[in-house]
């Protein structure tokens, strides 16, 4: 198992951080390693969709916690691995 953790501080809000983060659709504006993402619905546990990172497969996500201006997850299976996002604000 490979375990990452990056921490950042910034001047924005809490309420603009996670507006960010929920807003799947725009993630490739601030990750330059996402090609394409997509929700089906408001972004809530459970809630399903799909991301494309460069030069990888599309690939099935799952919103895995949302806490409001708090935290935001979510899961994506690619070959051969299980991927999990966590945002603490």
């Amino acid at each position: 198992m490979l375990l990452s953790s990056i921490t950042k501080t910034t001047t924005k809000s809490a309420s603009d951080i996670y507006s960010m983060y929920t807003d799947v659709k725009n993630w490739k504006s601030w990750d330059p390693s996402v090609e394409f993402s997509e929700l089906e619905g408001p972004f809530v546990k459970g809630a399903q969709g799909y991301m494309k990172p460069v030069g990888g497969p599309k690939s099935k996500i799952v919103i895995s916690g949302a806490t409001l201006n708090e935290y935001a997850a979510s899961t994506c299976n690619l070959i051969l691995c299980h991927i999990l996002f966590e945002q603490s604000i």
